[in-house]
Parts: structure tokens; C-alpha cells; sequence
């Protein structure tokens, strides 16, 4: 059935008053990454009481993360965003350390890096565009927010152009974009390196076999790493993206904890079977959306993840008028219940609500399930004539952090 994870069972939560999250919404950011496993802690713990030469064990990851991605080479970083930055620094620099110091005085060097307008976006932290501003170089947004040509790309690749970075996220899907293949064609053409963010993304080969320069991965979300980013690609740019650890780099460097946690994390991919896994989370979402039938003003749906995998998700769409509560008060009150469930919803404007079974044992599948019963028992929190309460993410999150950091 599972184990609940308990405050009282860790001395560290308890003696600061900290409960662990019901985490139904994934290994984001914001809830501390993965749940690390008992197999990656016990190399992680194994590597922190020792002395380690740094570039010895960033060899052993090149050679880990290019069997695993087919690419040339690979290098671990602090996080994906660190790497999205340190792999644009590279296509200005190369593995010249004077470059590399200098930055990010970008003076005499290609410092213009396109993207499309609909990329220029933030799943939970910054904009892409603040990535590239840090190195010194320059966004060159393409097209509009929802509409981009191919001869708006062409237009927009000039003399000064270092590269060319690709948002692969849900968020960045729309129809009227650039595909991946239409982007990284376009660019070829012009010999300009493609990155592409795939922090998110389980697909670990495809990018790098279709073209892509450097792909940039997320060790702490689907991997089960510790806080870490995954950069691949060719030879010639990972080791410039490592080399920036002389320069802009260097208050972003992973430690050995880091390294070591992300290769234990790619060999124990390696043996997994990702079938057996979805098909074990597909039987999980099946039964929670049974336990949830019937509730007045509630729909639910089983949809894909949405990162080219497998994976599934449950979708709960409120009527909020019949249902009596909005998506979003529905989401604050399981982080308010004891414990706190914390549900994806990033389209709460859109009365929808995600449940993501990537980190919930059985037995919290059932605390959720119950959870939200129990709140539509209590009764409606929104009147027939009260318009709902509309609120971004942002607003949320900006809520959630109003007087940090006292309590």
C-alpha cells in the first residue's frame, strides 16, 4: 500500500516545525526537486565523506551521460538553468579562457541569441531571456507570443548570432510555432548551434539524434537526482560549458554530492523499464479517478503528460458554479489540510487542476482521493451569484512568498 511520510519520523522536519508535502504535482522546484531514493543517497553520502579531483568525476559523467543520450559528451551542473546559461556562454566563448574570463563583457564576440517570442517563457523561475542576458549576450525574440515563421527565424540569424535556443516544455507548444525540426533546419542552414532546454523532458536521445547541439536536462526532476542539470552534445561546446567555471560560471558549479547523485541516477535509468513504470502509474490514476466519481461539479480525465513519453496524468476540470468552489481555492485548501497536498495548477485559470502520480505512493493516492472529498463535503465556498476569484500562477506564488522570510 505504501508508507506515509510523516514530520514525526525525521527529527530535522520536526524540530523546525516542518511538514513533508503529499506531493501530487511532480518534482518541482519549488517542493525540493525528487524524492531521492535510498540506492542514489547511499552513493551521495558515500561521496561527501571523501576528496574527490572534480574534473576526474566530471569525466565519469561525460562518459555516463553520453552512453545514456548518445551524445559526444556530457558535463553535470548546479541545475538546468545554470546549464542553459554556462551552454550559451560556450557558443560565444569556445574554450578560448580568456573569453571566458571576460564575460560577460561580450566585446567583439557573436553575442545575439534567438529564440522564438512564444519561448521567452517560465515554467516556475525566471525567463529564458534572463538566462542569456547573464552571459552578456543578447535574447533576439522571433516572431509573436503564439505565431512564428520560419522566415522570421531566417530574418532574425545575423553575423552576430552565437545560437539558437529551443524551449522544449508544455507551456511552449502551440500550433502556430516553430517545431523542434523546423527550428533546428532553419538554424543548420545558417551554422548556428542549436540549444535546447529540455529540463523537464524524460526523452533523454531524440533531441541530440535529430541535431541538437546541446540539450540541457534536469537532474533533481524525473531522474530522482539530487539538485543538479545534465548538459549533452558535442565535444567542442560541453567542454566550453564546463570551462566556465573560470568565469560566469563559477557561482554556479555543482558540488561532488551533485555529480556523483546524478550518475548513480543515470545507471539506474539505464535498468529501468519505463513501460512498467507508466503502466503502473495509468493503473494508479485509474483508481483515484474511480474514488473520485459522482462528486457534484467535478470532472476528471486521464491525459498525457505531455513530454513525449508515456506518462499520464489526471485532469480535474470544476464547474465552479454547480462544484461551489473554484480550481483554485480547491488547491489552496489541500495545502492548507494536514498533510498538505500540493496539486499542479499552473491553468487554474482554466478551472482545471492536475494530479501527477510520478511521486505519490499508494497510500497517498488514497489521502488525496479522500482530501478532496472531504472539502466538497464541507459544503460550496462560492455563492451562485460570486464571480471566481481569477489568479495567475505568479500571483499565486508571489502570495505564497508575501512576507517571507518571517512566518
Amino acid at each position: 500500500m505504501g508508507k506515509l511520510r510523516d514530520a514525526d519520523s525525521s527529527s530535522f522536519l520536526a524540530r523546525h516545525g516542518l511538514r513533508p508535502v503529499v506531493n501530487a504535482c511532480a518534482p518541482l522546484t519549488v517542493l525540493g526537486g525528487a524524492q531521492v531514493n535510498t540506492e542514489i543517497r547511499r552513493v551521495v553520502d558515500e561521496v561527501l565523506a571523501v576528496s574527490v579531483e572534480m574534473a576526474d568525476l566530471q569525466r565519469v559523467a561525460s562518459s555516463v551521460i553520453a552512453r545514456v543520450t548518445g551524445a559526444e559528451a556530457g558535463c553535470i551542473t548546479a541545475c538546468s538553468s545554470a546549464g542553459i546559461t554556462v551552454s550559451i556562454a560556450a557558443c560565444m566563448t569556445g574554450d578560448n579562457i580568456a573569453k571566458i574570463k571576460r564575460l560577460p563583457d561580450t566585446d567583439g564576440l557573436r553575442n545575439e541569441v534567438v529564440i522564438q517570442k512564444g519561448h521567452v517563457i517560465t515554467a516556475g523561475g525566471a525567463p529564458i531571456s534572463m538566462n542569456i542576458m547573464i552571459t552578456g549576450a543578447k535574447p533576439v525574440e522571433v516572431g509573436e507570443a503564439a505565431d512564428c515563421g520560419s522566415f522570421q527565424l531566417q530574418d532574425a540569424i545575423g553575423p552576430n548570432t552565437a545560437a539558437a535556443v529551443f524551449v522544449a516544455a508544455d507551456r511552449a507548444r502551440r500550433p502556430g510555432l516553430l517545431s523542434f525540426e523546423n527550428f533546428l533546419k532553419v538554424a543548420k542552414s545558417k551554422d548556428i548551434p542549436v540549444i535546447v532546454d529540455a529540463a523537464g523532458q524524460m526523452d533523454f536521445t531524440s533531441y541530440i539524434a535529430k541535431g541538437a547541439d546541446l540539450v540541457i536536462y534536469s537532474g533533481h526532476k524525473f531522474l530522482g537526482a539530487p539538485t543538479s542539470g545534465m548538459i549533452c552534445g558535442r565535444k567542442d561546446l560541453v567542454r566550453a560549458a564546463y570551462l566556465q567555471e573560470f568565469g560566469i560560471g563559477r557561482p554556479m558549479k555543482v558540488g561532488k554530492e551533485g555529480v556523483a547523485g546524478l550518475i548513480a541516477a543515470l545507471e539506474l535509468y539505464e535498468t529501468r523499464d519505463e513501460d512498467v513504470v507508466n503502466e503502473a502509474h495509468l493503473r494508479s490514476l485509474e483508481d483515484l479517478q474511480e474514488r473520485l466519481r459522482g462528486i457534484r461539479g467535478l470532472r476528471t480525465e486521464i491525459v498525457p503528460e505531455g513530454t513525449e513519453t508515456a506518462a499520464y496524468r489526471l485532469m480535474l476540470t470544476l464547474d465552479e458554479y454547480t462544484a461551489g468552489i473554484t480550481a483554485y481555492q480547491l488547491g489552496q485548501e489541500l495545502m492548507r489540510g494536514n498533510p498538505p497536498i500540493k496539486v499542479h495548477d499552473f491553468r487554474a485559470t482554466n478551472s482545471e487542476l492536475y494530479i501527477d502520480p510520478f511521486m505519490l505512493n499508494d497510500l497517498e493516492m488514497v489521502i488525496v482521493a479522500d482530501r478532496i472529498r472531504e472539502i466538497f463535503a464541507a459544503g460550496p465556498m462560492l455563492s451562485s451569484h460570486q464571480a471566481p476569484e481569477v489568479k495567475t500562477l505568479f500571483d499565486l506564488r508571489a502570495e505564497r512568498l508575501n512576507g517571507w522570510p518571517d512566518r
